[in-house]
């Protein structure tokens, strides 16, 4: 049921001991050493502080209560149409405006040592952009989150064209010597790559939000995402799929009892039920699971760590990186759990040094890459 299960029989490779493979994916884990080598220095990536945004403009962009929901900045108020232009003596301008149903808000700081531009438009696309003045020389730094694609009822979302991009992406740097990170949603992004969030992305977002402490929030997911294993907490997602499957039963009684315990499963169960695949459920099944999510979701504005725990526990991207860092005990819970998604057992010591964790990883990483696991994706270009 969950979006990103994959069969056991998907991950047999190097069962057999094939030198090939293990050729292949030498040189694979290689490249990405390579990589990790260069995304650390694109041209010009001094980290600035955070914005000098005036306490006007900030008092007004707190009234949009700003925050993420499902993995996804969003606006969760929608205030008046509220404008502000800048007079001879000011350096920023701010437009908000509510429009069908959406809050919209450009802003703009325009100083001889920082520009900076934050929009957020239709659908929850938000932009931001920042650029160095003259005599400055920071890093140039670029975040998108693309427009929702939205679906009809509870149904799929329907794929994406193949001009249409989804998720999020951080860029720093400029063109002749940049580095690109896509991601799903902002938690895989401030889980996978903490270092870069914390000196270029967390000091713009904090215009949007001065109280969110992004840097904490993704320690605390961190916290539950090994917690959850650590409790056999996952072990609950093939009891939720019992219960979706009794939604389909001949029996009114037991269609009803399924229906009432997943409600009873609270919030936690959200995340599951927003991945479950609809289109192969009856119109009762989708109907329940509609009304289900509708009813647990009123009493949530935001992600709470635990519920962004949960939207993280099938990313393959997530557990490698875990698998790199933080307590012994840690690592251990995200190998157990990679071990799990991928199906097999994996060599991995969580006590070992480092240099000798990171080899396996980046093993692991070449291998999910080429069966199209991989979610967190650096891409790089050097200067000539």
């Amino acid at each position: 049921m969950w979006a990103h299960r994959t069969p056991n029989q998907q991950f047999t490779l190097n069962q057999r001991g094939s030198e090939l493979k293990r050729r292949t994916f030498s040189h694979l884990a290689t490249l990405y050493v390579g990589v990790a080598a260069i995304v650390c220095s694109p041209s010009g990536t001094r980290a600035a502080g955070p914005p000098e945004i005036s306490p006007q403009a900030a008092n007004l962009i707190r009234r949009l209560d700003v925050g993420i929901e499902a993995g996804r900045i969003v606006a969760l108020s929608a205030p008046t149409n509220r404008l502000h232009q800048p007079g001879s003596d000011e350096k920023e301008s701010l437009r908000i405006q509510a429009e069908d149903g959406e809050t919209l808000m450009r802003y703009e700081l325009l100083d001889e040592e920082d520009h900076v531009l934050v929009d957020i438009g239709a659908g929850s696309s938000v932009t931001i952009d920042r650029d160095p003045g003259r005599g400055t020389a920071f890093a140039p730094v670029h975040f998108e989150q693309f427009a929702a694609a939205l679906a009809s009822g509870y149904q799929p979302t329907p794929p994406a064209a193949d001009d249409q991009r989804s998720g999020v992406e951080l860029v720093i740097g400029r063109t002749d010597g940049k580095l690109a990170v896509s991601a799903p949603g902002i938690w895989s992004l401030l889980v996978v790559e903490p270092e870069l969030c914390r000196e270029h992305l967390n000091p713009l977002l904090e215009v949007l939000h001065t109280g969110w402490r992004l840097e904490q929030q993704a320690a605390s997911v961190e916290e539950q995402l090994v917690l959850m294993v650590q409790a056999g907490d996952l072990e609950v997602t093939a009891y939720w799929d019992d219960l979706v499957t009794r939604l389909a039963d001949e029996s009114f009684a037991v269609r009803r009892r399924a229906d009432r315990l997943l409600r009873q499963a609270g919030v936690d169960v959200l995340p599951y039920l927003h991945a479950v695949d609809v289109s192969r459920l009856d119109a009762e099944q989708r109907m329940r699971i509609r009304e289900v999510t509708r009813s647990l979701s009123e009493d949530v504005e935001a992600d709470t760590p635990r519920l962004a725990a949960w939207q993280l526990v099938d990313d393959v991207s997530v557990w490698l990186a875990l698998m790199e860092r933080g307590s012994v005990a840690a690592r251990a819970a995200a190998h157990q759990r990679l071990e799990t998604l991928l199906g097999r057992k994996i060599d991995f010591d969580a006590a070992a040094e480092a240099d000798e964790r990171r080899e396996i990883v980046d093993v692991l990483r070449a291998e999910c890459d080429q069966m199209g696991m991989i979610t967190v994706r650096r891409v790089s270009t050097s200067a000539e």
